[in-house]
């Protein structure tokens, strides 16, 4: 029988199997960590005169997995209850037991992973982009896809040489899936990781000049100094940094930006830069020196050349109507 008490503290009842006598209602005890034995084979004994078993007696019994093996009777009394049971086969309890300790840690790596993830702050619109779905239609989004995973695969590589990405390209070209896709894989593979855009960015920094609340625990809002800000995004494995080049582009917000940068490089903290920009209009957004710093230890720069998804799909819409 079972000495799974999976389950003891809602329903302390359960069908379990009898070799003799079938299936039977088995009463759980999860303070002893049994479900009851068959009913009917305690009726027999009794009609045949068997006297009740003492606590410690041992017979032998037969598994149908490990063969003979020797089970000792327990006994047991709580107030007006009593109960009584034979051991069960110590290979079977021993796997069963293994089996219970290899469920909760998978449990546990899985809630681990799924605070990692919830951590990188995805956008809800691409919290279900993956690598595996993005789509190929042309040469230059299957190079982006092979770049991004091989990214992934070798993320331990490149973490210790900090090397990083640049996605350039017009908009809807499938760059902000690319990325929310690298953050996400490598969260799974337990690195810490992060999304955000240069917008959310400077908001951050200002609100921490202004001592305004920008950081949430437990329900409350409190603020943070400029300092704890840029350890924040200076200190997570991976930064996904997207829509630079939108914003104005104020001398103020590209020293925010470049000093986010020069911290993470000086760390050896790579990251994933997503732009609208051409190349040349990064380098004067950005300066000649933080350009080449993402480019340094072999950082690639990858172009998205390609015409955008979301006409595609409008276009595909208007055919079929």
């Amino acid at each position: 029988m079972s000495t799974d008490t999976k389950g003891f503290a809602k329903h302390d009842k359960e069908t379990s199997p009898c070799r003799q006598h079938g299936i039977y209602t088995a009463r759980g005890y999860a303070c002893v960590n049994r479900w009851s034995d068959c009913p009917t084979c305690r009726e027999q004994d009794i009609r045949r005169g068997l006297k009740e078993p003492a606590d410690g007696e041992e017979r032998t019994e037969t598994c149908e997995k490990h063969g003979q093996f020797i089970a000792t009777h327990k006994f047991w009394r709580f107030g007006a209850h009593s109960y009584d049971h034979w051991s069960e086969c110590p290979g079977c309890e021993i796997r069963a037991k293994l089996e219970r300790e290899a469920a909760e840690k998978q449990r546990q790596r899985d809630e681990a992973t799924a605070r990692r993830v919830d951590a990188v702050k995805i956008p809800v619109r691409f919290a279900n982009k993956t690598l595996v779905d993005y789509e190929v239609s042309c040469p230059g989004e299957q190079n982006a896809l092979t770049v991004a995973t091989d990214y992934v695969r070798n993320f331990e590589e490149n973490r210790k040489a900090g090397r990083c990405l640049v996605f350039l390209g017009k908009v809807g070209t499938g760059k902000t899936h690319l990325g929310c896709g690298i953050a996400r894989a490598v969260a799974q593979d337990g690195w810490g990781s992060r999304y955000t855009t240069v917008r959310d960015l400077i908001r951050k920094l200002r609100a921490s000049w202004e001592n305004r609340p920008i950081s949430t625990v437990c329900g409350q809002s409190f603020p943070e100094s400029e300092s704890e800000v840029l350890r924040k995004f200076s200190n997570d494995s991976l930064l996904i940094l997207d829509e630079v080049g939108v914003q104005s582009g104020s001398d103020l917000e590209v020293t925010q930006l470049t000093e986010v940068l020069d911290l993470r490089y000086r760390a050896l903290r790579p990251t994933v830069i997503i732009s609208n920009c051409t190349k040349d209009e990064l380098k004067r957004y950005l300066g000649d020196r933080t350009v080449d710093l993402l480019r340094e230890n072999g950082g690639k720069v990858v172009t998205f050349e390609w015409p955008s998804h979301r006409g595609w799909k409008a276009a595909e819409v208007l055919t079929r109507s």
